[in-house]
């Protein structure tokens, strides 16, 4: 029989539904920058691709 060293999950939306967890965090963290936002849609697009791409795109609607 083989034996692994390691055993790699991929739970993001895998075996567990983080989506909501997601949406949550990015919330708190947009809020702390003075962003309220409740567009579901914009928060959806968070789940998936790499966070900091995504902030990016969210940094001109930031109060200066």
């Amino acid at each position: 029989m083989n034996s692994f060293k390691y055993i790699l999950f991929d739970l993001d939306g895998t075996l567990i539904d983080s989506g909501a967890g997601i949406i949550k965090g990015v919330k708190y963290a947009l809020q702390k920058y003075g962003i309220k936002e409740e567009n579901e849609v914009l928060l959806k697009t968070f789940i998936g691709p790499p966070l900091n791409r995504q902030f990016t795109k969210c940094e001109r609607k930031a109060p200066k």
